[in-house]
């Protein structure tokens, strides 16, 4: 079978570009008013750091798939996996309500939120459509119908890793563009990426 997962996922947006942005905001030569907007918008965005952090943690323990004896077991990670993902798709849709709720009137920053959401929504349907894939695997028989299905879910998350990688790093560059208009030096994109964990085995387990 096709990897389910070829280099998934960016790691977690750095902790240091979060920390940087909010220690340099009051550092910065920004109005009251806009150090204070900065500010509600980014308690809000640092929480995103628990939900990704989540996210590659499950890739990473998901060993499951590589230690499966049966094809039962096989689906059963399958199954726990989407279960995961659709937990995590649930907490970004409340982190993107929360983010939607802070009050700004600095029209950039408004610009800047609309934008995160947006973004925010794009990641959760992506993560929410993989939770979707993995259910139907989990739904499979071995047998000739099952095997072609398989195959063509599998491309189906492959697509996924690719398009939720694009994703992180599309959120991680307006982190950057916010960081410059507060006044806080942007920190510099990633030039290479942390590979992602291969969680699954070339075939199933027969």
């Amino acid at each position: 079978m096709v990897q389910l997962f070829t280099q998934l996922v960016s790691p977690p947006i750095n902790k240091m570009m979060i920390l940087g942005l909010c220690l340099g905001i009051g550092l910065s030569s920004c109005g009251e008013s806009k150090v204070t907007q900065c500010n509600k918008l980014i308690l809000e965005i640092s929480k995103l750091e628990s939900i990704d952090q989540t996210f590659y943690e499950q890739m990473k323990n998901s060993e499951s798939f590589e230690q499966a004896q049966s094809f039962d077991e096989f689906k059963q990670a399958a199954q726990e996996m989407s279960t995961a993902f659709n937990k995590i798709a649930e907490d970004i849709t409340l982190y993107i309500e929360a983010i939607q709720n802070v009050k700004v009137a600095d029209q950039e920053l408004q610009t800047f939120q609309e934008t995160y959401v947006e973004q925010g929504g794009h990641h959760r349907d992506l993560i929410q459509d993989a939770s979707g894939v993995l259910n139907e695997v989990s739904q499979l028989n071995l047998d000739a119908e099952g095997r072609i299905k398989l195959d063509q879910l599998a491309t189906a998350i492959d697509q996924f890793s690719v398009e939720v990688e694009k994703s992180s790093l599309t959120v991680a560059d307006t982190i950057r563009t916010l960081q410059t208009y507060c006044g806080v030096t942007p920190m510099p994109p990633a030039t290479e990426l942390e590979p992602a964990p291969e969680v699954t085995p070339d075939s199933p387990p027969q």
